[in-house]
């Protein structure tokens, strides 16, 4: 997972390299009042990937943002 304050432009990541069906990621050091822009990438064990489309959020108060679950 990319993100950033940027769209197009993903300044940190965040992963997970265990082979789940259900992923669950932490982003960190976000800043209040700021529009985050986010991008998943995933492989699977026979090594096909896929990635989303962009989509943004808004940190309306610093804090640990949890992503909703994606399932394939």
């Amino acid at each position: 997972t990319r993100y950033g304050p940027q769209s197009g432009n993903y300044t940190q990541a965040s992963a997970n390299t265990l082979y789940y069906q259900n992923h669950e990621l932490a982003l960190l050091n976000l800043s209040q009042d700021t529009t985050y822009f986010v991008q998943f990438t995933c492989t699977d064990q026979s090594g096909n990937t896929a990635t989303s489309l962009e989509f943004s959020f808004k940190v309306m108060v610093e804090h640990q943002v949890l992503l909703p679950l994606i399932q394939k």
